[in-house]
């Protein structure tokens, strides 16, 4: 299912690589990512400071990933494990700005269409070229708020569509949330390939040949996860989705 899994794939860098403008952004909110009119994916997002936690939130799902000053983590709380994954590079997301959306909106010659309800507030609605993918997209800007709940994508593996539902600007948002337990097992991805690579040239692989690292110990399910990439929740079955 080569839609499904490319739109997981967004979700993934959306949650896990930001959002970017977390540094100004405090709060929290629900974000659905959906293909036409089926969800693939489903998470809560905390942001303060630098900081950000996505909890997976479809069925099955129990995975953390937290970014905090220490690095970024996949943590389960059932395994009391976590990955610490290689450091990367902040890529754009459909959800950067969110800290002044309208001046984004203006920047990129938004043109506002209509207002309406959506997603139970009122909203503008406004058309625009999506500097990211240079697509046609769509936003539904919380009037009282100037904050996006729903934001539309034109792609050639069908509509993108990303709501943002129980929005909290501001307020207070507990630093524990960005913590990992301290009776976590925690894996550095990054240790394990050095010491793989170490342990290749220690048995004489050919100058230039990179080592193979064994697979991370379990952190769900108990199996290990390939390499360090972050988790993608399983598309549900067709019902009727940040990362």
């Amino acid at each position: 299912m080569k839609s499904a899994k490319l739109i997981l794939a967004l979700a993934i860098v959306s949650c896990v690589l930001g959002p970017r403008m977390a540094a100004a952004f405090t709060g929290s909110y629900e974000e659905t990512i959906s293909v036409g009119d089926k969800p693939v994916a489903h998470f809560r997002v905390y942001s303060k400071d630098k900081k950000v936690r996505t909890e997976f939130l479809m069925e099955g799902q129990s995975e953390i990933i937290v970014r905090n000053d220490k690095g970024t983590f996949r943590y389960s709380s059932e395994q009391k494990a976590a990955l610490k994954l290689p450091p990367v590079e902040d890529q754009p997301t459909l959800l950067d700005h969110l800290d002044d959306y309208t001046g984004f909106l203006a920047k990129n010659n938004a043109v506002k269409k209509n207002t309406e309800t959506m997603n139970g507030v009122q909203t503008d609605l406004y058309e625009f070229v999506d500097p990211m993918t240079q697509k046609n997209a769509r936003a539904w800007v919380w009037q009282e708020k100037g904050f996006p709940v729903r934001i539309e994508i034109e792609a050639p593996e069908g509509l993108l569509r990303v709501d943002l539902e129980k929005i909290q600007i501001g307020g207070d948002v507990a630093d524990s949330l960005f913590e990992i337990p301290a009776d976590t097992r925690i894996i550095d991805v990054n240790e394990m390939y050095k010491n793989a690579a170490a342990q290749a040239g220690a048995q004489g692989a050919p100058e230039g040949t990179p080592g193979t690292p064994a697979e991370a110990p379990a952190v769900d399910a108990g199996k290990a996860p390939e390499g360090a990439q972050a988790p993608a929740p399983e598309a549900p079955a067709p019902a009727p989705s940040q990362s």
